[in-house]
């Protein structure tokens, strides 16, 4: 428990003034937020599109971008209701 109360955030303090910023370490800082919202504002446009109720949106909304089972391949909430 010393090195991760103690010592790593000594270390980043140590080291974080070190770094130079780039174009390249954008990128990876950028493509999380990316994933976030280009699902969220596809869910909202199929729920106006479909005429979703809010319920039925914003409970897309948490599953979707947050879990990312639309991106993820996954079967997501819908095989946890199989008969």
């Amino acid at each position: 428990m010393f090195a991760l109360h103690i010592v790593l955030p000594a270390v980043i303090l140590l080291k974080a003034p070190q770094i130079a910023f780039s174009r390249e370490m954008a990128v990876p800082a950028v493509i999380p937020w990316v994933m976030l919202f280009f699902p969220a504002a596809l869910v909202l446009r199929l729920g106006r599109l479909f005429k979703w109720t809010w319920a039925a949106t914003g409970g897309r909304l948490l599953i979707v971008p947050m879990g990312m089972a639309f991106w993820g391949g996954g079967q997501g909430p819908a095989a946890a209701y199989r008969p």
